[in-house]
């Protein structure tokens, strides 16, 4: 309880985070068509994560935005999320239980992060339940 208190209500309770039911949020992501709901990824993925990153971190970089990603699948439920790392590479890997559709959104929304702060291009596979992304660093 107090792990979750330090790493994220504390936060988000400043931040500003609205909590909505799984089935809530599947009714609002079922209704909006396809490209509306590409473009609001795209515009979340250009700035939450920096921003919610510089709020929790004090700094946007990297492996801040890593460290955002894992606190934001663990706490805000969004997917479950595995990062491996091999030398530069880095392959991230998020599971969810919604949809294809789903999936494109998160793949929308967190390639813009990487691009911005990481200056690097992320490479996508999106499946119905799942999305894997891989980047290599600049050396």
């Amino acid at each position: 309880i107090f792990k979750k208190f330090i790493e994220w209500d504390r936060y988000t309770e400043r931040y500003g985070f609205v909590t909505i039911t799984r089935n809530g949020f599947q009714a609002i992501h079922e209704a909006v068509d396809e490209d509306t709901l590409m473009g609001v990824a795209k515009d979340i993925g250009e700035r939450n994560p920096g921003e919610a990153t510089s709020f929790w971190f004090k700094k946007v970089d990297l492996n801040t935005l890593l460290s955002w990603l894992t606190l934001h699948c663990k706490y805000g439920r969004i997917a479950e999320c595995e990062i491996q790392r091999k030398d530069a590479e880095y392959t991230i890997a998020l599971y969810h239980a919604m949809d294809e559709k789903y999936s494109r959104f998160l793949a929308n929304m967190y390639a813009q992060a990487p691009r911005k702060f990481g200056q690097v291009e992320p490479r996508f596979v999106t499946t119905k339940n799942s999305v894997t992304f891989t980047f290599e660093t600049p050396t």
